[in-house]
This record gives C-alpha cells, sequence and structure tokens, in this order.
C-alpha cells in the first residue's frame, strides 16, 4: 500500500472491507405507529378522534405521537379530516403501493 494511503477503518457507507457498496435491503421501512394507526382505522371503518385512538391503546402510545402521525398520514393524503363535533380522521381510497411508500416517512 502507498505510504500517502491510509488504510480503510472499518466499513463506512455501505462499504465492504474492499470499499465495494454492500447491497442494502430496498424495502422501505414502514413507521409501526403509522401502519398500526391505518390497520385500527381500516377495521373500524369509521372515523375516529385521536382521544379514541389513545383508548383503543390503553394508553401505550402518547396522544402526542398519535396526533403527530395522524397529521403526518393527512398531509402524506392517507388519511383525511373528518370535521364535526371533534376533530375526526378517516382512511382515503388508495392503492396499497402509494400507501406503503407514504407510510415509511
Amino acid at each position: 500500500m502507498p505510504a500517502n494511503c491510509p488504510p480503510l477503518e472499518g466499513h463506512k457507507d455501505g462499504a465492504d472491507g474492499a470499499g465495494r457498496l454492500r447491497p442494502i435491503d430496498a424495502r422501505p421501512r414502514i413507521n409501526e405507529t403509522k401502519a398500526l394507526m391505518v390497520a385500527v382505522m381500516g377495521e373500524l371503518g369509521f372515523p375516529v378522534t385521536a382521544a379514541e385512538l389513545y383508548a383503543i391503546w390503553e394508553g401505550t402510545k402518547p396522544l402526542q405521537t398519535i396526533e403527530y402521525h395522524l397529521s403526518t398520514l393527512v398531509r402524506a393524503r392517507v388519511a383525511e379530516v373528518v370535521y364535526g363535533p371533534e376533530l375526526q380522521f378517516r382512511l382515503v381510497p388508495i392503492s396499497t403501493a402509494s400507501a406503503l411508500s407514504e407510510l415509511s416517512r
């Protein structure tokens, strides 16, 4: 090895010991909370509030986290806001591939 080339230190940036890129799993990572929310909302089939989802999970997920993920689902057009006496959310019909790509955010 030439004196002006330092040896590789570990595996950086997905490279193997020879500096080649290693294959990376191409499947999208799906946020568990969002996936659960979509599953529950799909199973119920009617609009729900963040507080109702909180009660369904018996407080295991913080209400603030549920509200955040509901807002991201609305921005991604996976869910929509239903106005009434309380702010409710329901799923919108979209393709499965599109839904999976949005859940990974």
